[in-house]
């Protein structure tokens, strides 16, 4: 487990995809570290990649996630609140699909995940393979920069609309999936890997860079 090697180039291509030419903010990449719960680490804008590669790589036999919205500054503990976050690239929605890592039976086949995702009114900015299920990314043209605390607010109702619109999709055809609308959600970074069970790789199945909102 621990000679695993991160895919670096996965790595760069994903982020400079959801954060293409940012000056400020910080992202927030996070790992668990039982017993103690997770650890937190905070690269500030413009990402210097050599960097954020070696703390990922020294992370490589842990699950690694980061945190979808960028924050203004370093938060003072934990990995930062909804009301630190300062940007948001886009929206995403996450599809567990059944066997592998989940094993209820309310989930879509990997199949049926792809024929729901097809069906969406938007193709997708990224298509994500999260070791268990995908991840949807409709990006933004631009980064939503929040210069008012009522555009925080907005991003978050548009959020939970969009994750209620995708909900409702699954329960139409019997699927329970996962509400991931908050701005300071925690989502799988592509080149890692999955430790729920035996190691599997977050990849990068599409991006679509024309597909932007």
């Amino acid at each position: 487990m621990n000679n695993l090697t991160i895919d670096s180039e996965q790595v760069k291509t994903f982020f400079n995809t959801l954060w293409p030419d940012q000056e400020h903010g910080f992202l927030s990449i996070s790992s668990d570290n039982s017993p103690v719960g997770l650890s937190s680490k905070f690269f500030s804008h413009p990402l210097k990649m050599d960097l954020l590669i070696n703390a990922i790589q020294r992370w490589s036999a842990r699950n690694v996630w980061f945190t979808i919205g960028l924050f203004g500054k370093r938060p003072d503990k934990g990995r930062g609140r909804a009301s630190d976050v300062a940007a948001s690239p886009g929206f995403v929605s996450d599809i567990d699909c059944r066997g592998g890592v989940h094993n209820e039976k309310n989930l879509p086949t990997r199949e049926e995940a792809l024929n729901l995702i097809n069906e969406f009114p938007f193709k997708a900015s990224l298509l994500i393979w999260s070791g268990g299920g995908f991840q949807v990314y409709h990006l933004f043209d631009d980064p939503w920069i929040f210069e008012t605390e009522d555009q925080l607010e907005k991003a978050k109702d548009l959020s939970r609309r969009w994750q209620k619109f995708i909900l409702s999709r699954g329960k139409e055809k019997g699927w329970k999936l996962d509400s991931v609308g908050s701005v300071e959600h925690l989502f799988r970074v592509p080149g890692t890997y999955n430790h729920k069970g035996s190691p599997v790789p977050v990849e990068i199945l599409e991006v679509n860079n024309e597909q932007r909102f």
